[in-house]
């Protein structure tokens, strides 16, 4: 089975893998026409939670209802960064529905993803790191 590495960034993400003569291959996102998903979630009054691109077009007409820029909670992650619908969600949850979609659309191309490498932020300490490796096991990723 392939390992993935995945780009876990703060406005964009993106998920790669080696492909053909070992050279790495980007993991096109066709839902937003990119080689990447935007590291935004939409949490609609009714429904799912909507990340990428369309979740970032939302941030203009309902930022309320909109979490961004989650990267730079994550050391907190013990505190809560928004709430909706009665439901409160830490950076460590946002990052797993971000992670999930990432594993999604790589799944609608034929692409199992299970072991990952996960990017980590160079001046990231320890909780830091640990929190972005449970936002992965709560994607279904074992982190490599």
């Amino acid at each position: 089975m392939p390992i993935y590495g995945i780009d876990l960034g703060t406005t964009y993400s993106a998920i790669a893998m080696l492909g053909a003569n070992n050279l790495p291959e980007v993991i096109e996102n066709f839902a937003d026409g990119s080689s990447k998903i935007a590291s935004v979630v939409y949490f609609p009054k009714d429904g799912y939670p909507i990340v990428g691109g369309q979740a970032k077009d939302r941030a203009e007409h309902e930022p309320e209802r909109v979490a961004e820029y989650v990267m730079s909670y994550i050391e907190r992650s013990d505190s809560i960064i928004c709430s909706f619908d009665g439901v409160d969600y830490d950076a460590v949850k946002i990052l797993s529905l971000i992670l999930k979609r990432i594993k999604l659309y790589a799944a609608e191309q034929d692409h199992e993803v299970k072991d990952v490498i996960v990017t980590c932020p160079v001046n990231f300490g320890l909780e830091g790191k640990i929190a972005i490796k449970q936002a992965s096991e709560l994607a279904g990723l074992n982190v490599l």
